[in-house]
């Protein structure tokens, strides 16, 4: 849980800002380094935006930093947040897959509860909700596989499941704007995974090969372009580095590649969809042990989005072994995770330049892995 916050003080915050913003964050105690033991898992509610970001809420609740940030979805009325953990503890402190989803109530933020459990496969990662609230889609990358639940009074029940083939590892699925098509990143081999919605009913409608260890996305708000990120490069860039993959939605087709550096863990749209945030792990060390902690920092770089092309504007030195990003709704504050300090740093973005705001940083006991808004996943 978050250390240090009385009730009192989150009682007020949100007496003072009626319509506060909130973000959800996946934070996973089974990453054990440093010799230190486990930690719980939680998931905490933060309350920013115009105020200074506060963690206002904590539940006990399955969540794991390993795959893309992308593990946490909120709907879009900040009535529930799905959360996904695709690792358990078992024996010895050894891990192994998981399959957890639960379906987290935010009708008081201050106190978050588990509505429901379901399963999904081995190795839950990212999750994605259409906007009308009706359907939910999950990544289950050790069964190569995309489970498919109707959503219905915060209830999920499983209507369907789409086989992809062997090794293809799907990390992330993302439903797009307008709710008829839904899009698999497929670690293992690259590609993007069309899949076609009728109602509940999905269907595989093609694929194409995007890069090398892809990863999570994102999709413009007129439901054009997707951006994914690609660890190993795309077959539009010439070195085997991190890159940004846009797709062009009504061809399918791969239009253009952006390298932006070593480990593009995540990456996540604005709410007004003008700036994409890129998590850069630039080889940071796991442990504060580790001889180069303090010579090796991460990256925060911030693109502007003119359709297809996305241009740097700005860029920040971050902590180590970063997660999950978001914005606040005037895309003026960026919430970034890092899990080996296990914290949530936080940026201030004025259109040309980022400035990290020192004293507003947020600790966790356990390591924060993915993070959202209503807004932003």
């Amino acid at each position: 849980m978050h250390k240090g916050l009385g009730l009192a003080a989150s009682l007020m915050l949100l007496a003072g800002t009626a319509r506060a913003e909130i973000a959800i964050s996946a934070n996973d105690g089974k990453q054990i380094r440093d010799d230190k033991g486990p930690a719980k898992d939680t998931v905490a509610v933060i309350a920013f935006g115009s105020a200074k970001p506060m963690v206002i809420g904590s539940v006990g609740a399955p969540a794991s930093m390993i795959g893309p940030p992308t593990s946490v979805a909120v709907a879009p009325d900040n009535s529930f947040a799905l959360v996904t953990c695709g690792q358990k503890l078992a024996a010895g402190n050894k891990l192994d897959l998981d399959d957890i989803v639960s379906v987290i109530g935010l009708d008081d933020p201050t106190h978050p509860k588990i509505l429901q459990t379901v399963h999904a496969g081995p190795g839950a990662m990212g999750v994605s909700m259409n906007r009308k609230m009706t359907l939910a889609m999950v990544a289950a990358s050790g069964e190569d596989a995309i489970y498919v639940y109707s959503v219905s009074g915060r209830q999920l029940t499983q209507v369907g499941k789409i086989q992809l083939e062997a090794k293809s590892e799907p990390r992330d699925v993302i439903i797009a704007p307008d709710g008829k098509s839904a899009y698999a990143v497929r670690w293992g081999d690259g590609k993007l995974s069309k899949l076609a919605i009728n109602g509940t009913k999905v269907t595989r409608a093609g694929d194409i090969v995007t890069g090398v260890n892809t990863d999570g996305g994102a999709i413009s708000h007129d439901g054009r372009y997707l951006f994914n990120t690609a660890f190993g490069g795309t077959p539009l860039t010439t070195a085997k580095v991190g890159a940004i993959s846009v797709t062009d939605l009504k061809t399918f087709r791969q239009v253009a590649a952006t390298e932006v550096g070593n480990g593009t863990e995540n990456l996540t749209l604005s709410p007004d969809g003008k700036y994409i945030a890129v998590t850069i792990l630039n080889g940071t060390a796991a442990v504060r042990s580790a001889p180069d902690f303090a010579t090796v920092l991460g990256k925060l770089k911030l693109l502007k989005v003119d359709g297809s092309k996305l241009t740097p504007v700005a860029e920040a030195d971050t902590g180590h072994n970063c997660q999950g990003t978001t914005f606040s709704d005037d895309n003026k504050t960026v919430l970034m995770q890092c899990a080996t300090e296990k914290d949530i740093e936080v940026f201030h973005f004025d259109g040309t330049s980022l400035t990290r705001d020192q004293g507003a940083t947020l600790t966790f006991d356990s390591r924060p892995g993915a993070i959202a808004t209503a807004r932003t996943r």
